[in-house]
């Protein structure tokens, strides 16, 4: 890169000589300013002159050029270069005043009837005022210069962060592997720390060699390290936008990144970090959506192990020619829990030494971080290498840049204008490399008197150290305020998520003395109050709410905007917890983490029990007007468990809370439901006789003593029995549900009240199968002991060997065997034990399993046996265990057919050389691919379709979902796999025929005043493409076949046997286009004929002049827009299927029609640009469903509208062949007009 570049010296003179000239005219006619009108004009001209010489000064000072503005710096000399003599001349006059002076002007002016002297001449005021006023326009234009130029970098930055946000946003993933995978949302901490950066921040590490080598080599690393406020997490998000932008137009390039943060429970764990990576990733890539669709289906109702994140991270990596990971802030995981598991998985990513993986991590320099980063290396050699301290001239001028641009751009540091100098001297001497402490200066210089005495006064008092600082903060808060802080540092300090600011201002209210009550009169105004009262400790940050309402609401409607208040830096919660701060005149605020948990607590319990709240049916306006109620209702239970000791009165008001007599309880349940705690949604319509007993709810979360309390309260033994055996909740019983939780207190006490051990229902049917899923080794003795059935069938896991066997638990497993559990009981997704454990990589389950009989070739379930199950998931161990003990290589069944397949398909090289070893069949005919060589060609694994076809794979074989393998190739797009192929082959092999005869086409024109006239019923998709007209000839399956293949290799035209010509191309590009496809679970069959189908109509649109396609399903809102036909189908390939669909309710949302919408906006809607839609669909929609019902509200909207004739198209596109639905769209070709 060219080295920036700075305005001449000539420029930085003339700057220098106006101040100085100014300077001088000013201080002349300062004596004289209040005597005369025009002199007192004069002089304020020229204090606005020097002031535009400041501005310029600063400006230019702390401004660098690149190449690329060489022009911009060459326009601003020349204007400055016009200014030169007309500062020249001045300075000749100011010499002439002064010799006027010298011969006592003074008294020559008091001269009542005397001609005025020299410099007092109206002509001598007008001609300085030209001169003024032509120095200013020429400055002025100067500063418009640089201002524009700042302003397009800036406007561009704003830009490419919110590109950067979509991108890692990963919006082609589905809503509801979103909501599953729970990852925490990394773009809302980039996007407010990059907003705090000012132009050429960290310009000097990502355009420097380190960084550039850093982006190009081998599995690098950087450590970026220094002290708290040293600006480390700026200088991470420059990194990020850096790398982003020089990767963002190659689609093999990702980007991910991660910032802990210490007053965010959901960001500062392993799995957090891991998931959020993971899913930032899954959305660059074609195949991470099947990656992580694939993770969802083996782990759909729990969060993925840690250990099986990374597994699934590795393999979406490697899809990937270059990865750049960012994790920011690693000190701010807490060091006694979840830092270890933190830094375990970061040393396992840099052991997988992957060429195209970068990792930049930054954090304090602490010891456990720098040994998990380097391992045994010597400090002295890793800091050599690759880490970069954060204490350099560098980050200095850095500082010096942030306090300039704060200066200038600060509308309070105007008033200080003549000051900025003497502010920018003090401020960056004593800054000691810490972005922080010149930040908190800046909030006491905003509070400072505007007087030149108080400023040197402040100036020369400045704090010397962030304590220093902290310390003056928090002791000049008003007296009357003290407990207003208090209360505002330990809600944000310790809240377990950031609060938003009604959030906060309601937990102030709540009055703590005796049982606590909610004291309305005590809610501030606004967040200006919060500010006022902790001036410069807090930050405040927009982010999306999470509040969806019901499930019957509009998620788009629900969402919006607030504002979240954390602290301000780390530095401050680690202050105020510190024992320094005992010491110091602020030790008034000094925090204890124990005592802040019980505070807020109380705080949560006061407003879950607050009449207002609790006696009354909740609704949204309940919740306006109480907007803690949410954040309690979910984080109360969090910091029970961490109160030192419980006291007499929170006790009291967990009993409250627990009094299913009171509306409290069911509101509590209905804000925020255990059963489904990863659910944002309030379930106001929720009655209270659907919610699960007390009992329920204090056995899940392991309050023994409330379970106690609730048992005792029964009056007989009836009455107690009743109260164990209730069935509900999710887990259907108290016993199932502190079962599944390992809460052993909680399941002695039940069983010694008489709970059934053997009690049936819920989502794990028993309680031994709950405590086996989740590895309770203690409870599942007690259930054991107390005679639970070892063998019981149902439930999620179908049995409870299946279910430790599945997630790992050794213990469980051998306690289960000890007691009689069947080692080849079958059911489950994966059929029975062993292949459960082969499919999550247990290998001593395994051997255990073995070792007691299970059947090593046992068939059924996913992978239809275990060796294939172990052979998808790349578990080597456990398939050379079931090698041995067997298990038979041949094997057919399950998804992939055999074992040879699946590892084909996933890309197992290793694998595919064990199993060929083992005698494999390779040209083995079964499952989803048909061949071992078609499923590696489909997946693009290019060494491994060279390790089949060296083994014998056939190449002509045909049939499975491609046809063949090369067809497989072409269609996926791997244009190396298919070179490979034809080099092998005799020819292409047949085209691919599965389309034939698959869709039955229909289209409709609609027109106002007219019937919907059906087009002639087809076969073909040509019309689809016309709907206003049918110029179009009929397309058949080879024909798609074709396209695709031409977009696969990248062609632009199309052939003229297909009937495509520019003035029908002309006519497509004058119209949007929708795609609605039926997302319902029935389309599973035909999804890969409906990708096809859409990769060829998307083709076709794509070569109209500036086509608008846009997508969306039948059973969701969100609606997706692309460019590119191949855009359309990768999102086709993040589709979730299931359930049924209803036609008409999307239709009216595209067309705005039908009872709640505005049918106004549909005339205009089309106006401004007609509209074709195509719906791909089996017809097996919802029952009663009629697409002719909302097709007639189109048309008669229309119609009323007076909207002219072919505005609207309208295609269906039948798959399968169901009469019922053929008969449906028959109907509506023959009888819509009588329908209008």
């Amino acid at each position: 890169m060219t080295d920036p570049f700075s305005i001449a010296a000539g420029a930085a003179g003339f700057i220098s000589l106006g101040l100085q000239v100014s300077q001088s005219l000013i201080d002349f006619y300062t004596a004289y300013k209040n005597q005369d009108a025009d002199v007192d004009k004069t002089t304020r001209n020229l204090e606005s002159l020097q002031a535009t010489f400041r501005l310029l000064q600063t400006t230019l000072q702390t401004r660098t050029f690149s190449e690329a503005e060489r022009a911009a710096v060459t326009n601003i000399e020349s204007r400055l270069e016009k200014c030169l003599e007309i500062i020249q001349e001045l300075e000749e006059e100011s010499k002439k005043f002064k010799k006027a002076t010298d011969l006592g002007i003074a008294s020559k002016v008091r001269v009542a009837g005397r001609r005025l002297a020299y410099p007092f001449r109206k002509s001598t005021l007008q001609k300085l005022h030209e001169d003024i006023d032509e120095i200013r326009e020429n400055v002025d234009v100067s500063l418009g210069v640089l201002q524009l130029r700042d302003h397009q970098i800036i406007h561009n930055s704003v830009r490419d962060v919110k590109m950067l946000i979509e991108v890692v946003r990963a919006g082609l993933i589905s809503l509801e592997i979103r909501g599953w995978l729970r990852a925490p949302d990394a773009s809302t901490n980039h996007n407010a720390i990059y907003t705090k950066r000012y132009l050429n921040t960290g310009a000097w590490f990502v355009e420097g060699p380190l960084f550039a080598d850093w982006m190009t080599k081998p599995n690098s690393i950087i450590w970026l390290n220094g002290f708290a406020g040293c600006g480390k997490s700026i200088l991470c998000a420059t990194a990020i936008q850096h790398a982003f932008l020089h990767t963002r137009s190659d689609a093999r390039k990702g980007i991910a990144f991660f910032y802990f943060t210490f007053d965010d429970e959901s960001k500062q764990d392993e799995s957090a970090m891991l998931r959020a990576v993971l899913l930032q990733l899954s959305g660059q890539v074609p195949e991470g959506s099947t990656d992580i669709t694939e993770l969802h289906t083996s782990y759909p109702d729990t969060t993925p192990p840690s250990r099986v994140l990374l597994e699934y991270l590795q393999r979406l990596i490697q899809r990937f020619t270059e990865v750049y990971l960012f994790i920011d802030a690693l000190d701010e995981s807490p060091p006694s829990g979840k830092r270890p598991h933190v830094l375990r998985s970061l040393r396992a990513i840099q052991g997988w030494n992957l060429p195209g993986l970068h990792l930049l991590v930054t954090s304090r320099d602490e010891l456990d971080i720098r040994r998990a980063l380097f391992g045994s290396q010597s400090p002295t050699a890793a800091e050599d290498a690759v880490k970069v301290v954060m204490n350099n001239e560098d980050i200095d001028r850095d500082i010096a840049n942030y306090i300039s641009g704060q200066l200038r751009d600060d509308p309070d540091m105007q008033d200080w204008l003549q000051h900025h100098d003497k502010i920018r001297q003090a401020l960056t001497e004593k800054a000691g490399g810490v972005f922080r402490w010149v930040e908190c200066q800046f909030q006491i210089l905003r509070r400072c008197p505007r007087s030149e005495y108080r400023l040197e006064e402040c100036l020369a008092s400045l704090p010397r150290t962030l304590d220093e600082t902290y310390e003056r903060m928090l002791s000049t808060i008003d007296s009357d305020y003290v407990d207003d802080a208090k209360r505002i540092l330990t809600l944000v300090c310790f809240s377990v998520r950031p609060l938003t600011v009604p959030e906060l201002m309601d937990g102030i209210a709540v009055d703590l003395s005796g049982s606590g009550w909610l004291d309305r009169r005590r809610r501030l105004h606004s967040a200006d109050d919060l500010r006022r009262i902790c001036p410069g400790l807090l930050a405040f940050n927009a982010a999306e709410s999470d509040f969806t309402g019901s499930p019957d609401a509009d998620d788009e409607d629900d969402r919006f905007t607030v504002l979240t208040v954390h602290i301000a830096h780390f530095s401050v919660q680690e202050y105020i917890e510190s024992e320094r701060i005992r010491q110091q005149k602020a030790s008034v605020y000094a925090l204890q983490r124990s005592s802040a948990n019980l505070d807020i607590l109380r705080i949560c319990l006061v407003c879950l029990l607050e009449p207002g709240l609790s006696s009354r049916r909740l609704d949204r306006s309940i919740l306006e007007e109480h907007p803690l109620a949410r954040f309690a209702a979910s984080s109360w239970y969090a910091y029970y468990p961490y109160i030192a000791s419980t006291t007499n009165n929170v006790q009291e008001l967990v009993l409250k809370l627990f009094d299913h007599q009171k509306g409290s309880f069911s509101n509590w349940v209905r804000l925020h439901d255990l059963d489904t705690p990863w659910v944002n949604e309030v379930k106001f319509h929720i009655e209270s006789e659907h919610i699960a007993s007390p009992l329920y709810y204090s056995s899940m979360l392991g309050f023994d003593w409330i379970v106690r309390e609730l048992i005792a309260a029964e009056s007989d033994d009836v009455n107690r029995e009743v109260l164990i055996h209730t069935l509900g909740g999710e887990n259907g019983n108290a016993l199932q549900a502190a079962s599944l939780h390992g809460h052993t207190k909680v399941v002695e006490t039940l069983l010694e009240a008489g709970a059934d051990v053997n009690l049936r229902g819920g989502l794990h049917d028993n309680a031994l199968q709950a405590a086996s899923a989740g590895g309770h080794d203690a409870v599942i003795k007690l259930l054991l002991d107390k005679n639970a059935d070892v063998n019981a069938h149902g439930g999620k896991y179908n049995n409870s060997l299946y279910a430790a066997s599945l997630n790992g638990h050794e213990n469980a497993v051998l306690m289960l065997l000890r007691h009689g559990a069947d080692p080849n009981v079958r059911g489950g997704l994966f059929g029975h034990p062993l292949q459960a454990a082969s499919s999550r990589g247990h290998e001593t389950i395994v051997q255990i399993l073995l070792e007691n009989n299970a059947d090593v070739n046992a068939g059924g379930g996913r992978f239809g046996n275990a060796l294939q199950a172990a052979a998808s998931a790349g578990h080597e161990n456990v398939m050379k265990i079931l090698l041995s003990k067997g298990a038979d290589v041949n094997a057919y069944g399950g998804n992939y057919g055999s074992a040879l397949q699946a590892a084909s398909a996933r890309g197992r090289t290793d694998i595919v050389q064990m199993l060929l070893k083992e005698n494999a069949e390779v040209n083995a005919v079964a499952g989803f691919y048909h061949t071992a060589l078609q499923a590696a060609s489909a997946e693009g694994h290019h060494e491994i379709v060279k390790i089949l076809l060296d083994s014998g794979a056939d190449v002509t074989i045909s049939g499975g979902e491609f046809g063949n393998a090369l067809g497989a190739a072409l269609q996926r797009g791997h244009k190396r796999v298919a070179e490979l192929l034809q080099g092998v082959s005799t020819g292409e092999g047949p085209p691919p025929n599965h389309l034939d005869g698959v869709a039955l086409l229909q289209s409709f024109r609609i027109d106002p005043r007219h019937e919907a006239r059906p087009f002639r019923p087809s076969s073909a998709i040509a019309s689809s493409l016309a709907p206003a007209k049918d110029s179009f000839h009929n397309l058949t399956a080879k024909d798609i076949n074709q396209i695709i293949l031409k977009a696969k290799s990248g062609s632009t035209t199309l052939v003229d046997s297909i009937g495509v010509n520019q003035s029908y191309l002309h006519d497509l590009g004058s119209r949007r286009h929708i795609f609605l496809i039926d997302d319902a679970k029935s389309m599973e069959k035909y999804w890969q004929d409906v990708k096809s189908v859409t990769h060829a109509m998307a083709y076709i649109i794509k070569q109209s002049r500036k086509p608008r396609m846009e997508l969306c399903f039948m059973r969701s809102d969100r609606k997706y827009s692309s460019k590119t036909s191949t855009g359309l189908v990768k999102i086709l390939d993040g589709a979730h299927l299931e359930g049924q669909s209803d036609i008409n309710i999307r239709l009216q949302q595209i067309f705005k029609v039908g009872n709640s919408q505005p049918q106004h906006t549909l005339s205009e809607q089309v106006g401004r640009q007609p509209l074709n839609v195509y719906i791909l669909t089996d017809g097996a929609w919802t029952s009663n469903i009629h697409a002719d019902n909302s097709i007639w509200s189109i048309t008669n909207a229309l119609d009323k509208q007076n909207s002219s004739r072919g505005k609207v198209g309208l295609q269906f596109v039948l798959f399968g062949d169901d009469p019922k639905a053929r008969s449906e769209l028959n109907r509506l070709e023959s009888g819509l007009a009588l329908v209008r």
